[in-house]
């Protein structure tokens, strides 16, 4: 998954919004496996992605937010989640 990621990125650059996604699911599969560091980098990676090409309160943006905001409750980072996961309670 990791060489498609980078294929990815080379074919459509790391900013366009198929890759920003396909960085967030890596993220996600990652966390699912246990490596929280990694899953932390990429979904952190894909929301700053999404906040430049998107902006704050775009559904792919809220989508990668709630992501981070859980994995970093999951590791124990309570500031950090509860900014994350303020972002998406800010639009609903």
């Amino acid at each position: 998954l990791r060489e498609a990621l980078e294929g990815q990125r080379e074919t459509l650059g790391s900013r366009q919004r198929d890759t920003l996604i396909s960085i967030n699911h890596l993220g996600m599969l990652l966390q699912g496996k246990g490596d929280r560091d990694g899953a932390e980098a990429l979904l952190r990676e894909a929301f700053e992605g999404f906040c430049e090409t998107h902006g704050r309160q775009h559904p792919d943006t809220l989508d990668v937010s709630q992501h981070l905001g859980m994995l970093l409750l999951t590791k124990g980072d309570l500031e950090d989640a509860e900014s994350m996961l303020h972002v998406v309670l800010e639009v609903n």
